[in-house]
Formats: C-alpha cells, structure tokens, sequence
C-alpha cells in the first residue's frame, strides 16, 4: 500500500465517524450542530441539513476508502489506520458533546433560580 492509501483511509475514518452523529440526529428529526448552522459552531441546523451533511460524508468516506485507498479489511494494518482516526474523532467529539451538556445544564439551573427568585418576590 502506498503512503497515499494511509492517507486516504486515515481521512476516511475522520468522515465516516462524522457522518455517523450527524446522519442520525437528522433522521431522528433532531437538530444538531453542522458547519452551516448560524452562528457557526453553536447554533442548530435543522434534520434535513443534518441527513444530507451526513450522507455526504458518508460518500466522501467510501470514496477515500474504496475509490482512492486499497482498503482490505483482512490486513491489520490498513485496519488500524482506519480506526485510529474514526477512535480519535469519535473521542474529540463526545469530549465536545459532553462540555455542551454540562453548560446547558448550568444554564438551565440558573434559569430555573431566577425564576424561583421571581415568584418569591
């Protein structure tokens, strides 16, 4: 395998773990962070962008991996090449995922205590 098969197999790992979050907040029918959401990086797109971002990365990756790459899914070093990409998005994104949670929730404490303050009063 040439350099440029690792190359492409480790990209495809970052698209394809991509697609996987975005692909089913969209089918859900959740809203879910996209690069097309306004503002960039903390709004919501809605289920129909996220459906077609993630069938795009879901394309770019078979592309990469089956098109460009000489993927063989017996040979363990095209394997982890694979994999080490799609672990290291799927942990820098549930990192991310969580840190989002964690404020909502506190934003969501301080709303419920202003209320409270308001109805004492």
């Amino acid at each position: 395998m040439r350099w440029y098969h690792y190359l492409a197999c480790f990209f495809a790992g970052a698209f394809l773990a991509n697609a996987i979050p975005h692909f089913v907040n969209g089918i859900s029918g959740n809203a879910f962070q996209s690069p097309f959401a306004s503002p960039p990086g903390i709004g919501l797109s809605s289920s129909t962008v996220n459906v077609l971002w993630g069938f795009f990365n879901f394309a770019i990756g078979y592309l990469l991996v089956c098109r460009v790459g000489t993927f063989n899914l017996r040979k363990t070093q095209h394997v982890l090449v694979f994999c080490f990409n799609w672990e290291f998005q799927q942990e820098s994104s549930s990192s991310g995922c969580s840190h989002r949670k964690r404020r909502k929730h506190q934003n969501n404490k301080c709303e419920e205590s202003h209320q409270e303050r308001k109805e004492a009063i």
